[in-house]
C-alpha cells in the first residue's frame, strides 16, 4: 500500500476528544452510502474514514473481498485511552472500543480526513459514515469551516485513483454550499449531491468520482 512517510498533522487532533464514537456496520454503509457488494470486490483499496467503535466495516468487507487493502482511518487512536473511552457514554460500547484500540486492524492509522499518510492515485474508495464531514457542523464555523473542507475534497482528489469514488454521509445543507462552492479545487473530480432524510433533518450523500485519463 502506498504509504507517504510524511508526520501527522498532530495539533489538528485537539477536536476529535469533543466527538462522540458510534458502531456502524457494514450494511449500514452499504444502504447510506450506496454501494454493493460488486463494488466491494472490484475495489482493491478502500479507505474507511472515521472507523468507527471496532473497525466494523474493514472486518466484514475482508470476507466480501479478502484482497483488498483496507486501511481505517481512526483519529481517535491518536488519544490517550483515557480521552478516547471517554468519547463514549456506553460502558459495553467502552469495551468494545478498548478491544479494537488493542486488537486493530493490520492498515490501521490515526490521520485526520485533509492530511492523509497516501499516496496520490492510490485507493479506489474512500467511505466516510458519520464522520466527516458530520462533525464540522458542529466543531466549526465561518473561515475554518471552509478550510477544513477545502482540505478534505482536495486530499480526497489527491488519494483517488483514476475511476475512483468517495462518498460521505451526512452532509447537512450548509456544508453542501460550501462544498458547491469549493468544487472548483477538485477540477479533476465530478462532485454531485443526493439527498437524503435523516430522522427530522434533510441532509446529503456526497459523492465525489476521480476522472479517468481521457474521458
Amino acid at each position: 500500500m502506498g504509504f507517504e512517510n510524511t508526520p501527522l498533522n498532530r495539533p489538528g487532533f485537539g477536536k476529535i476528544k469533543e466527538t462522540l464514537i458510534t458502531p456502524r456496520s457494514y450494511e449500514d454503509y452499504k444502504n447510506i452510502l450506496l454501494f454493493t457488494d460488486d463494488d466491494v470486490r472490484k475495489w482493491r483499496a478502500i479507505v474507511d474514514l472515521g472507523s468507527g467503535i471496532e473497525q466494523e466495516f474493514a472486518k466484514d468487507a475482508k470476507r466480501i473481498n479478502p484482497d483488498a487493502t483496507i486501511i481505517s482511518v481512526d483519529p481517535g487512536l491518536a488519544l490517550s485511552e483515557e480521552e478516547d473511552l471517554g468519547r463514549i457514554p456506553d460502558t459495553q460500547l467502552q469495551r468494545r472500543r478498548l478491544h479494537g484500540r488493542k486488537n486493530p486492524e493490520k492498515y490501521s492509522i490515526a490521520a485526520l480526513s485533509n492530511n492523509l499518510p497516501l499516496r496520490a492515485d492510490s485507493v479506489d474508495a474512500i467511505l466516510a459514515l458519520y464522520s466527516v464531514p458530520g462533525y464540522l457542523e458542529d466543531d466549526f464555523d465561518g473561515e475554518k469551516a471552509y478550510d477544513h473542507i477545502e482540505g478534505l475534497l482536495r486530499q480526497t482528489d489527491h488519494v483517488l485513483a483514476e475511476g475512483g469514488t468517495a462518498r460521505f454521509f451526512p452532509v447537512a445543507p450548509a456544508q453542501k454550499l460550501m462544498i458547491e462552492r469549493l468544487a472548483t479545487v477538485v477540477s479533476s473530480s465530478t462532485v454531485r449531491f443526493i439527498e437524503k432524510e435523516s430522522g427530522d433533518q434533510k441532509n446529503y450523500l456526497l459523492l465525489m468520482t476521480k476522472h479517468e485519463k481521457g474521458a
